[in-house]
Formats: C-alpha cells, sequence, structure tokens
C-alpha cells in the first residue's frame, strides 16, 4: 500500500512539474493583472558570428478582462556602472517603452524584435572573448505603470 501511495505522489508530482514549465522565463514583475517575464535568449548572427548577441527577452501577460497600457523606462547596469541612472529625461527616450496589451494577450520578445520594441534588451556578444566583452549585469524597469483603457 505504501509503494503505490509513493508512486501516486511521484506521478502526481511529475504531472504538476510537467504542466508548470515555463521555458526558462523568470517572473520579474506582476502589477495590477500583468505579469513581466525575462530570460536571456541567443540571437546567432550569421553574417558575423563574433557579433551573435546575448538579449533580455521579455514577456508581458495581461491577466485581466480589459485592454492595458503598460509603460517603463529601463535603467541598465554594465558591469558596476549604469549606464543610464541620473540622465535626463530627453537623453533618456530609447529606454522609455510603451506597449498596449489586450485582454488576455501575452506578447514575448525574440531575436527578430528591434530593441525599440521593449520586448529586448542587448546583454552582450557570446561568442566575442571574455575581454573582449562587457556584458549587462542589471537592470531595472523603473516609473512602472498599467492603465486599464
Amino acid at each position: 500500500m505504501k509503494k503505490i501511495f509513493l508512486l501516486i505522489v511521484g506521478i502526481l508530482g511529475f504531472i504538476c512539474f510537467a504542466f508548470s514549465s515555463n521555458d526558462g522565463w523568470t517572473l520579474y514583475k506582476s502589477e495590477n493583472g500583468v505579469q513581466i517575464y525575462h530570460k536571456k535568449i541567443q540571437c546567432e548572427n550569421t553574417a558575423n558570428v563574433e557579433n551573435s548577441q546575448e538579449m533580455v527577452a521579455f514577456k508581458f501577460v495581461n491577466t485581466t478582462d480589459k485592454e492595458v497600457t503598460v509603460n517603463w523606462c529601463f535603467d541598465i547596469w554594465f558591469g558596476a556602472n549604469c549606464r543610464t541612472c541620473g540622465l535626463p529625461k530627453d537623453q533618456k527616450t530609447n529606454y522609455i517603452h510603451s506597449i498596449n496589451l489586450k485582454a488576455g494577450q501575452t506578447l514575448d520578445g525574440t531575436c527578430k524584435d528591434p530593441v525599440s520594441s521593449g520586448l529586448v534588451l542587448f546583454s552582450g556578444f557570446y561568442k566575442r572573448d571574455a575581454g573582449k566583452n562587457n556584458p549587462m549585469t542589471k537592470f531595472e524597469m523603473n516609473d512602472f505603470s498599467v492603465k486599464k483603457k
């Protein structure tokens, strides 16, 4: 009887794990019915392999039944230095983003998305020698808001 119980518990645990798979996405923030996940992706540059980029991709999930607008501004660190912290707003325009999500919509970044979309962030060149690469070490989404339409 004990073996059957352990077998059932083991099977149920495996099923729960299999269905909770998130394909490498890590929850970054959840606010007002919008969940933001992130993960690192590698974007191959076939024309110049040394310039193949590692990106941080973002997935936005609107769990509400309303259309929403999500606004944020990235602050980005390379090494110990924040390259965007303290910049005047007119110099941060490349880091300020806004997206609209329909009710229940999921939108995730891929290698095909431009950095200007806000769905991906440049992290580093993953095929370069370590001495030639200064990868991003941290990011934050500041001035974050979710507004229902």
